[in-house]
């Protein structure tokens, strides 16, 4: 394909994470190309996990159309390989559970015969292994597991289209998308008041920006865990601590930030890394905190009882989240452990193929 890829890196203003949201894309189905998909970089400077970047639009869910040239049936979900002519993905459609098969029994009961009719033939198809050679539809949300994109699929539908017409008008349709939509870079008035302030940042943005520099810091120099007032010792954290903010203005712009405005920053920092799970209290007390991904004894721990606890009869078709929490919260190492940490602990094992969760709140181990 011509169009794929002329640019995923940032080109353009990038978004702030704040502004996310803003940007229609980053709730819809993005209709790119799969050469595109494969490419795009995870967004730069982002906390959120499998957020990919296309110019500087947030994306999170795609749409794909194309031919299937792999299919394989597993006990819980079918691995498809798609191919548009650009590339070739890897798609997990899982199939219904048995709770999911009453409700839609009991539903076509109440629908009409040909609601009812189409309705069955879809619920088939879901249970059904698609064959090589058959062009499909999915959409789905946009993943990294063992270091590639792959996108687990909330819709999966067979398309009948002998003629090709369907796939042409789709292609064509597409094409129009990425010059209308997805090649337009993302601004509004809020973004551009963001990025007219100037040095000028609000302490948020700094604070934001500091618990991204631990985060590297930690990665960089292998430490594991931190006091908070540890941080202001370290340069490049303390550089950031000290950029111009707007709740502390000074009249002398060579006047150094007064300390309340570091020891606050360092506060909100701290908080803002507990709220989204990259760091957890320790046991220890005394405002020690541990860095959620670097702390190997957590990841180790965590797949151990996940393994041990689907090997018993009711967790057979997975753990659930909460049940394996619970776990982990006994232990005194873990007793402060947030849900959001224990997320990011799962999500790393699920990229790195140590496990496979079933839904949003079950996972198994890959034996």
């Amino acid at each position: 394909m011509a169009h794929c890829q002329r640019s995923s890196t940032p080109e353009f203003q990038l978004i702030p994470e704040h502004c996310w949201k803003l940007d229609p894309l980053f709730s819809s189905c993005c209709n790119l190309f799969i050469g595109d998909i494969l490419s795009i970089p995870s967004y730069p400077g982002g906390t959120q996990d499998n957020v990919f970047i296309y110019k500087n639009h947030p994306i999170r869910w795609v749409s794909i159309m194309g031919i299937v040239v792999k299919a394989e049936e597993r006990a819980k979900f079918f691995h498809y390989g798609v191919d548009d002519g650009t590339g070739v993905i890897s798609c997990i459609c899982w199939k219904a559970t048995d709770e999911e098969e009453s409700l839609l029994e009991s539903s076509m009961i109440k629908s009409t015969e040909s609601l009812c009719d189409r309705m069955e033939r879809f619920n088939l198809e879901q249970q059904t292994c698609l064959e090589v050679g058959s062009l499909v539809h999915i959409r789905g949300k946009l993943k990294l597991y063992k270091e590639a994109r792959q996108i687990s699929a909330f819709s999966c539908g067979r398309l009948s289209d002998p003629t090709h017409s369907l796939e042409i008008r789709a292609m064509t349709e597409q094409v129009e998308k990425y010059r209308r939509v997805y090649d337009v870079p993302f601004i509004n008035n809020e973004l551009r008041e963001d990025l007219n302030e100037g040095n000028l940042k609000s302490m948020k943005q700094i604070a934001k920006e500091v618990s991204e520099q631990v985060l590297m810091v930690s990665r960089r120099d292998g430490f594991q865990d931190f006091h908070i007032h540890e941080l202001e010792t370290v340069t490049d954290i303390y550089r950031v601590c000290c950029q111009p903010c707007q709740e502390f203005t000074s009249t002398e712009p060579d006047q150094l930030p007064p300390l309340r405005q570091i020891s606050q920053v360092l506060k909100e920092a701290v908080s803002c890394l507990l709220d989204k799970g990259y760091a957890f209290k320790s046991r220890q007390g005394r405002g020690l905190m541990h860095i959620t991904l670097a702390n190997k004894a957590l990841t180790k721990d965590t797949l151990r009882i996940l393994s041990t606890e689907c090997k018993k009869v009711e967790h057979v078709n997975g753990c659930n989240f909460l049940h394996l929490f619970d776990l982990l919260r006994k232990r005194d190492a873990y007793m402060f452990i947030t849900h959001a940490a224990l997320r990011k602990v799962l999500n790393s094992l699920e990229e790195r193929g140590a496990i496979v969760s079933c839904d949003q709140n079950s996972y198994i181990p890959v034996r």
